[in-house]
Parts: C-alpha cells; structure tokens; sequence
C-alpha cells in the first residue's frame, strides 16, 4: 500500500536482489516496480529510504568479481552502485560486512560511503581583515551524495566558529538549514551576521560544523579538506584589529532546546482537544500530526486499557448538546462514551479514509450540565478511533 500521505519513507528487505524496477532488468514483483506501481518512487526527495542488502549475497557483494550463490537467477544479480542511485538511499543493513579483509573491506566501506547525502563547501566569502563591525559569511554548499539530509535543523544546527590555534574561542548558532540542499550538485548559498564579534585583536581560523544532537554522536564531515578531528571544518583566516583580550576557550556541547509547540486553549468555539485531555493505560499523543487541528491526536484507546478523560467542557445550561467528534480511522471502529461518569454510549465511528491521517467528524448528542463537564472515552474489546478534538454545537 503506498504511504504517500505517511511522513515515513520504505524499506527494501532484499536489496541488491530484487531492488530494480522491470525497465531495469529487475522482477516484475520488485521492489523498485512496487513503487513504480504505486506512482512512489520520488518518495526519497521527502522520506528516508533504508533496507538490507539481501542476506544470501552478503557475502559476496563486495568481492571482485561479484560472487553470488549458483541459485541466484540473472535478473537478481543487480548491479549494487546502480541500485544505489535509483533508489537514493541512506541506510543499509549488512551483517556479513564485518567477515570482508583487505580490498574487498575497502570496497564494502566505500559502497557504505555511497549511500545518503554526502555534503560540500565549495565557497565561503568574508572578510579577512575586520575590526569589531558586523562580520557576514556566506557559504555555498552543495549535495554531491544521492539523498537529502532528513532532519531538523533546529536540532541539527550549523555553527560557525573562531579557533586561536587549535582552541575554539568562539561559536556562533546560524538557522542555516541543510535540509533545504537538494541531492543534484546544485550550489545552495547560506549566509550569516555575526553582530558582535566579541573577538581581541589577533589571528584567528574561521570554521563551521554541523552539531549533532545526541551527546557523543557520530560527527557530520564535509566532503572537503582542512576538517579537524573534531569535527570543525576550516573556512580560512582572520585577522581582527581590536584591542587585544583572553579569550576563553570553549570546550563544552552548545546545548540543544526543543522547544515544544504551544498547546491550544481549550474552549475558544466550544473546542476541545483531545491532546489537553487525560490519558490513561495504553493511550498516548501523537504530535507533529499536521492535519489536526491543534497539531496533535491521542490514539490507541481501548484494548489495552487506553483511556481518554475530556475535562472542564463548559455549557451554559443544562440541556441536550449536539457534540462534533473529530476523529482518524482507516477501519470501522467504536469506543464507549459517557458524560461526568454516567451511562457509556456505544458509538460507531465509520472509516475517516484509506490511512491513518485523514479526519472525519460525526455529531452524537449528549446530556450535559451546566458548567464543566467530563467525557470518557474507552473501549474493553477493542481499539477505538483516534481522537483530535470535540466541539460543542448548540
């Protein structure tokens, strides 16, 4: 079934054996033509696409020539480079690359260097003499590898940094994005204001370096020369004409905030999400779910004991209330529902669509009193809809 409206990417379980599409001498049944079917095979230029090289060839893949098991029909012997770039992807399993010795090691690290981006500075412009004015810096980049980079650069940022001989002096955090570099080669500028420089008189290195967020994680190279160990790539010299100052050296991680969206009120139109709510056993929230309304949905209600409390739903008088669900569910599903802990009734909730992220609402009505009121929704036997919100009619 195609994800094209899931932000996730796919897996080939057999690649380098049934990767290519049948217009590439793959199977008919591949998983390059299952994608092709599927109008999916652009997926990359958003999703991560990751598998595992096919077990029985592991061990051979590599080798020069190819050795592959004498079962193994023509059409399954795929070129591994050529499967590389038609399917752009970043990640690959292979146990079996760790019994590789010598060339044929090298050959496996550099089919594994083949894989995702694979990112290059090829200018930067600046200013090679300053005194304490603003300092700009201009860097192009591009993507030489055969994906993009995936991730968030709020959590993955860009710094630049000075250096006084091999000491990082100071650092400074840019909202340059890596993410926005497509995978063609093509130049991508970024540009960046130091304010205040804050930097004494002297020679200094001018370097950037992409942070990963996770303490003690892999770093991220350019494919350039003058990358330090460290991680931080050489750009060129400064020289500041300044007052001479200690600088302090900088040896600690800048720390990385996410910061998380703010919830919306409840109330305002007679809305409530189901986010602000309680939950109970097995129920969670989803977040980042653009298509709801507050960005946010509490699923897996019911079987396991998955809860949802809607509290402090505010009328003004007591009365029948028509009650707006809005809901996710691929299949027919139903949860329980009672009001400030009175009789459960059953509702059935019909598909929202054919996946899992498109809402649909269905009104019941309810008796409620004036003031707040509390709405439970669960289910013994069996998994409920995903909840977004409800909104009192009348």
């Amino acid at each position: 079934m195609a994800n094209e409206k899931y932000n996730t990417g796919y897996h080939d379980d057999s690649f380098g054996y049934a990767t290519l599409p049948s217009s590439m001498g793959g199977q008919e049944w591949s998983y390059g033509q299952k994608l092709a079917d599927l109008s999916q095979s652009d997926k990359w230029k958003t999703n991560c696409i990751g598998g595992e090289v096919y077990p029985p060839i592991q061990g051979g893949l590599f080798k020069d020539p190819v050795e592959y098991p004498d079962w193994i029909e023509p059409e399954g012997r795929q070129d591994f480079a050529k499967c590389v770039e038609t399917t752009h992807a970043t990640w690959l399993m292979c146990d079996r690359i760790k019994i590789y010795q010598d060339e044929d090691r090298e050959r496996a690290i550099e089919a594994s260097d083949s894989l995702g981006y694979d990112f290059r500075v090829t200018t930067a412009t600046f200013k090679e003499n300053i005194g304490e004015e603003p300092f700009e810096v201009s860097v192009k980049i591009q993507n030489i590898g055969v994906a993009p980079f995936y991730y968030d650069n709020t959590k993955w940022p860009v710094l630049l940094g000075f250096k006084k001989g091999d000491d990082l002096v100071a650092r400074y955090k840019t909202e340059w994005d890596l993410s926005s570099i497509p995978a063609d080669a093509s130049e991508i500028e970024f540009d960046h204001v130091i304010e205040k420089n804050k930097l004494g008189g002297g020679e200094y290195t001018l370097c950037m370096k992409v942070q990963n967020p996770l303490q003690g994680g892999a770093l991220l190279y350019f494919a350039n020369e003058g990358e330090s160990d460290d991680g931080w790539l050489t750009l060129g010299s400064v020289s500041v004409d300044a007052p001479e100052k200690e600088m302090e050296v900088i040896t600690e991680v800048l720390p990385i905030v996410y910061v998380e969206p703010e919830p919306v009120p409840d109330g305002i139109d007679g809305v409530y999400q189901a986010e602000n709510g309680r939950i109970e056993g097995s129920a969670l929230v989803d977040r980042d779910i653009p298509e709801c309304s507050g960005g946010r949905k509490v699923g897996y209600i019911g079987a396991e004991g998955g809860s949802l409390y809607i509290e402090n739903v505010e009328v003004p008088e007591d009365g029948t209330y028509e009650v707006e669900i809005t809901y996710m569910t691929k299949e027919e599903r139903y949860v329980k529902i009672s009001v400030n802990y009175g009789e459960d009734v059953k509702v059935t909730f019909p598909p929202s669509g054919d996946d899992w992220l498109t809402l649909a609402t269905l009104t019941v009505e309810f008796d409620l009193k004036k003031g707040p009121n509390t709405f439970y929704f669960h289910n013994e036997t069996g998994w409920a809809p995903d909840i977004d919100c409800i909104k009192i009619l009348q």
